[in-house]
């Protein structure tokens, strides 16, 4: 491949249409597809060079102006037909190169156009374009242009031979939001490490949200917490997610009532004891005794105390809830004559509850569960969020979700939780002067939850809210994933940046493919031979597809398999 460096004047100057970057003619110009018979490549001694390849990008001639394009086929012109059109063609089997474009260029003002401004000549030049002119072009912002702007970030550099650095801006990178996708060993650890790295340079604010733990490694700017015993890191520090921030729906998730008895009677104990709390003096013993009572006071409570009883947070004392349960299970009158006055227990409603009333105290006691259930001791994590909004030192705080328990649910739940707590405050302007990047890793293991409760849906849909309405609270989010297939549509789609890794399933090529759009076909046939590393970026904010190798992280992710060769020796 002929080298960039004679394209330069000596002044620095880019000649877009230096003959030694000469690849062939304008054969076929339509509105948004040309193409180019292309000439066979001789260096001075001779020497035949590599032919242009799909994917590559090349400048089309328009008169003083150019259009930039992207190679997305190659094909033989076995029937001479555009023979005659190229002063090098023979009669037949001239290779053709199918032409994407891309966006146009005035190289006298420096102006860029989306689209085609101008169509492509026939029989006009067509060449192989600069690095520094993609440069140019992916960096360039009508308001904001990076050479403008002191926050950038340093995340990848052309993958192409003169590997030319590509600067981004925050508003590109995140300010619609971004999904990083690619199987298990293709780089996307690498990509979140490297992006959180760059931010931390500067006044941000990031959540990351730690799935497997492999982010320990993570130094500068970053503070560590972790829910569960964490015994490998040292400098982490535990803290707990109160069940008390939890919505009663959560509970019912994780506690799973059969819908006939157990769930209207976990319900009624609910709210039986959050007037417990309200009004002390009709619970002794912290419970409401139903049996065979006056129902007046009770309901004089509940209408004294509606918005706090019609609440969805638990607030209540959970300790208490089975007892509770128990006690809900009476007669719902104690005769026809006396319907205000609870009946006496009874059996066949307590015999219905006693296996959610074992599961609830088996929860409450089990050491997976105690950053929920066992709080006592342990700083709050919404408390450790709101010291960190306020923290001048880190700008990332990294969420350790490793030793939380699988069961039940718990880890969609909390991670919900979170989003909804963040949106919360985003709805309140908390963000609008400090905006914040909520990085959630392995994200397909906690969206696209729903369950049945009672007969009717509850979906775990904080981050498709935050998806959906985020950006005008400046709170927005970055997805990393290995299965896009497992990522609500509604979600991925508004994913404003891909960073596609190596993809070998067909059903998430196909995902990808929907929630672009615009992707082309060179594009999408590479993403299953890209090595680990490489990657595509692309988006609403980008001209064009680039290709790119992602630059090593300093803090690598503790991301490797097992070392067999090591340990089966």
């Amino acid at each position: 491949m002929t080298s960039n460096e004679n394209t330069e004047s000596s002044g620095g100057q880019i000649n877009p249409f230096a003959q030694e970057n000469l690849i062939g003619t304008i054969v076929e110009s339509g509105p948004s597809v040309a193409k180019i018979i292309l000439r066979e490549e001789v260096t001075e001694s001779g020497e035949v060079l590599e032919q242009t390849n799909v994917g590559e990008y090349v400048i089309l001639k328009c008169g003083t102006n150019g259009v930039l394009g992207k190679v997305s086929d190659l094909k033989m012109d076995t029937s001479g037909e555009f023979a005659s059109l190229s002063e090098d063609a023979n009669d037949k089997n001239q290779l053709i190169a199918v032409v994407k474009l891309v966006i146009s260029i005035n190289f006298q003002t420096g102006e860029i156009f989306d689209g085609v401004a101008h169509r492509p000549k026939i029989q006009e030049g067509a060449y192989r374009a600069h690095s520094k002119i993609i440069q140019i072009v992916l960096e360039h912002q009508l308001e904001t242009g990076a050479g403008q702007n002191d926050v950038t970030i340093s995340y990848a550099k052309l993958w192409n031979a003169e590997a030319t650095p590509v600067t981004l801006t925050p508003e590109k990178m995140f300010g619609r939001h971004c999904g990083i996708v690619g199987m298990s060993g293709s780089g996307k650890s690498w990509s979140v490490a490297r992006l959180m790295e760059e931010c931390a340079k500067h006044k941000s604010k990031i959540i990351l949200l730690d799935a497997t733990g492999e982010f320990y490694t993570m130094e500068r700017g970053v503070k560590h917490v972790h829910l569960g015993e964490d015994l490998k890191q040292r400098g982490s520090k535990e803290v707990s997610l109160p069940y008390y921030h939890l919505t009663e729906q959560d509970l019912f998730v994780i506690f799973s009532p059969s819908g006939d008895y157990q769930a209207p009677k976990l319900k009624e104990a609910m709210k039986s004891l959050k007037i417990a709390r309200l009004e002390p003096g009709l619970a002794p013993d912290g419970t409401i005794v139903k049996a065979h009572r006056d129902k007046l006071e009770f309901e004089k409570a509940c209408a004294k105390h509606f918005e706090e009883v019609d609440s969805s947070y638990c607030t209540f004392l959970l300790d208490n809830l089975t007892r509770q349960i128990r006690n809900e299970c009476v007669d719902p009158q104690r005769s026809a004559q006396e319907p205000g006055v609870w009946g006496g227990p009874n059996s066949p409603a307590l015999s219905y509850c006693t296996a959610l009333m074992g599961r609830i105290d088996e929860m409450r006691k089990s050491g997976p569960m105690a950053p929920l259930f066992q709080p006592e001791g342990k700083p709050s994590l919404l408390n450790e969020i709101n010291a960190f909004l306020k923290d001048k030192e880190n700008s990332i705080l990294r969420i350790n979700l490793q030793y939380l328990s699988f069961a039940n649910s718990i880890r969609e739940i909390v991670v919900n939780s979170l989003g909804r707590y963040l949106l919360g405050l985003a709805r309140k302007d908390v963000f609008r002067k400090a905006p914040i990047l909520i990085t959630l890793d392995e994200a397909h293991q906690f969206l696209n939850k729903t369950y049945i409760q009672e007969g009717s849906q509850y979906s775990l849909d904080s981050f498709a809210l935050i998806a959906k309405e985020g950006r005008k609270y400046s709170i927005t989010m970055c997805l990393a994933t290995q299965r896009p297939r497992d990522i609500p549509e509604g979600v991925l789609s508004q994913m404003g940046t891909l960073v596609i890794h190596r993809l070998t399933n067909d059903l998430d090529r196909h995902i990808i493919e929907r929630a672009s759009g615009d992707i082309d076909t060179a594009s999408i046939n590479a993403i299953p031979t890209l090595t680990p590393g490489q990657a595509i970026i692309m988006g609403v904010d980008f001209p064009m597809p680039l290709e790119v190798r992602v630059e090593p992280p300093v803090y690598k992710p503790f991301s490797s398999g097992a070392d067999y060769q090591k340990f089966w020796s």
